[in-house]
């Protein structure tokens, strides 16, 4: 080393000025040998970056989708009336930590166009992302993303998320159709791995309450339960529905095929390639609802959030479009969660149309319930205007275009007195002693009693000619 660093010095003038004295000449080498071990350290970081971000470990390429590393078409897009999917997969480089599953160019606020990913991805899991854009004219633009984690109360290790990527070069002439992302730099650039982007604003309207349910998994097969459901809720003024398909069973397929050729379901593939599916069922429903409500924009004036065993009612108009012209212009309806619990006795008055089905229905019989619903945002259920939603929760609207709902005036604690929402269901397992709460009988849905018979009849007829109703599902074992 003194002999290199002599050497390397003896340039200097420094280095041979007979007036300089020997501390003097030793601390100029000392400084400038130190100036060079500097520059050697950056190169060797600036080396090991490149190598870790350019290359794929071969750990993180054997949890890549096959698609990636062969030379092949993208997926098939499964056509849908609201936009078109794939379903949930793998960008490059994301292992076990991120998966994709629809795509949303949305520039409702001027100032952040941005295009929109549905997203489940690993908590406290730092990923550094990518987005490629792959324009109408040939033309393919790379740029930074940055991932916004859904409000989400439960524990899991991965969460709903959006992935965001600004745009930043928007032209009505020259759309976006299709984008890639990846956790690796510079491996975006694959069109291979691509999913659709669905324009917003190129959107029409399609109807005017469309019904978002939560992910149908463990393979559904309660074929009266769902008719009823359907049934009712058109009744109540609902022309469209979306449903996110994991796992049917045979008679609840044959139910939702004859609703999608009378043209009011969309069948939504769900089939996470998570291992735990079931965290990817119960966590990941924040997704499937954010991704509902991004597919109602411009099509639907309004969109209910709910699941196949609750009703929301209302006590004295005729429908749910009455009663949100009547409860007057807000962004987010919320109404009290009221259990109806199996366990109690059916209603004690008896009915002959309903004798014309041998299948018991839940919102005819099942009369008594709860006396106090339950607090506000608790359990609660909603429906909203979609084209101000940012961000869609379970019970409510977390954020508007304007703003966090806590921050604006947009959201509507519904009065008990107009309507609540009816949840049919057993005893939580928390709560065994349910049945001896309070509770008082609401016979809100019975004023529907003929009319949804009549309907419930004839769909059973039509989907199962060679019954008499809906078949009932097996018991549990």
């Amino acid at each position: 080393l003194p002999r290199f660093t002599g050497n390397l010095f003896s340039k200097f003038p420094a280095a041979s000025n007979p007036n300089m004295t020997g501390a003097v000449i030793k601390t100029k080498k000392l400084k400038d040998f130190m100036i060079l071990i500097g520059i050697f350290f950056c190169v060797c970081q600036i080396v090991s970056y490149a190598r870790k971000n350019l290359e794929v470990p071969e750990e993180v390429n054997e949890n890549l989708p096959r698609s990636i590393k062969q030379d092949a078409p993208p997926p098939d897009d499964v056509h849908s009336l609201t936009g078109n999917v794939i379903d949930w997969h793998q960008p490059y480089g994301g292992g076990r930590h991120l998966f994709i599953y629809s795509a949303y160019l949305d520039r409702r606020r001027p100032t952040e166009p941005c295009i929109k990913l549905i997203a489940f991805i690993r908590r406290k899991r730092k990923l550094d992302i990518e987005c490629t854009y792959w324009f109408a004219s040939n033309k393919v633009t790379t740029i930074e993303a940055s991932v916004r984690h859904i409000i989400d109360y439960k524990l899991s290790t991965h969460s709903a998320a959006f992935i965001i990527c600004p745009v930043l070069d928007y032209s009505r002439s020259d759309v976006i159709q299709r984008i890639t992302i990846a956790t690796v730099i510079g491996k975006s650039r694959n069109f291979t791995n691509s999913i659709p982007v669905q324009i917003i604003e190129k959107r029409r309207k399609l109807g005017e309450l469309n019904v978002c349910v939560k992910i149908v998994h463990s393979n559904f097969n309660n074929a009266i339960r769902l008719v009823e459901f359907m049934e009712m809720y058109k009744l109540l003024g609902s022309d469209h529905f979306i449903f996110y398909n994991s796992s049917i069973g045979p008679d609840v397929e044959a139910v939702l095929q004859n609703y999608v050729e009378e043209g009011i379901v969309e069948m939504l593939p769900w089939n996470p390639t998570l291992e735990d599916e079931v965290e990817m069922f119960y966590y990941g429903e924040h997704a499937s609802q954010n991704d509902c409500a991004l597919r109602s924009i411009k099509h639907f004036q309004l969109t209910a959030m709910v699941d196949v065993d609750e009703f929301i009612v209302p006590k004295a108009h005729d429908n749910l479009l009455q009663m949100i012209d009547y409860l007057g212009n807000y962004s987010d309806y919320v109404f009290r969660n009221t259990f109806f619990y199996l366990g109690w006795e059916d209603d004690q008055v008896e009915h002959a149309i309903l004798d014309r089905l041998t299948n018991r229905l839940l919102t005819q019989k099942k009369t008594r319930r709860v006396e106090t619903p339950m607090l506000f945002l608790s359990r609660s259920k909603y429906i909203t205007r979609p084209e101000n939603v940012i961000e869609a929760g379970s019970h409510n609207v977390w954020e508007f275009i304007d703003g966090l709902w806590k921050t604006s005036d947009r959201t509507l604690d519904v009065p008990t007195e107009a309507a609540v929402s009816q949840h049919y269901r057993n005893c939580l397992p928390r709560a065994p002693d349910c049945l001896g709460q309070p509770s008082l009988i609401d016979r809100s849905a019975q004023r529907f009693m003929e009319p949804l018979v009549n309907a419930i009849s004839k769909t059973c007829r039509q989907v199962f000619p060679a019954q008499p109703s809906c078949p009932q599902p097996p018991p549990p074992t």
